[in-house]
């Protein structure tokens, strides 16, 4: 059950849970109080009991390249609040929205391009190259 509840919390910016015998988790003790039948109890944890590895824990420059490495919207938007409501580092809170903008971007494709249309034309004429009677010659032109 405690690997549940650092789960969740590692998900959410919850400070305490309660859970029920059967397994389930809640964030109100008053909701999780009427789900017990008689002579149930509740199984509290709090946040700050539960040893959670979280990149939050580390010095900003760590956090920060830690940040980088996570692609899941999700954790990264429970780490901001989760940094907004703990350390407050202005450095760290930058680098979550940034990285939160960076995936929320819209993925754009590029262009793929056709070579088609080129076929059968030089495109590598090299000026230093001798002329041939198929190129161009402008000295011809002038001699007309």
């Amino acid at each position: 059950m405690k690997d549940q509840a650092q789960k969740i919390f590692s998900h959410s910016s919850y400070k305490e849970l309660w859970a029920n015998p059967s397994g389930e988790f809640f964030s109100s003790e008053n909701l999780a109080k009427l789900s017990l039948k008689a002579d149930e109890k509740l199984v509290h944890f709090k946040r700050d009991e539960i040893a959670e590895e979280s990149i939050l824990n580390y010095n900003a420059s760590i956090a920060i390249a830690g940040i980088d490495l996570i692609s899941d919207a999700l954790e990264l938007n429970s780490l901001l609040e989760q940094e907004k409501e703990g350390k407050k580092r202005k450095t760290v809170i930058e680098a979550l929205e940034k990285r939160i903008s960076e995936l929320n971007a819209p993925k754009i494709n590029p262009v793929q391009k056709d070579d088609s249309s080129f076929e059968g034309i030089q495109t590598d004429i090299n000026p230093d190259e001798e002329k041939t009677e198929n190129q161009y010659n402008p000295e011809l032109d002038e001699q007309s």
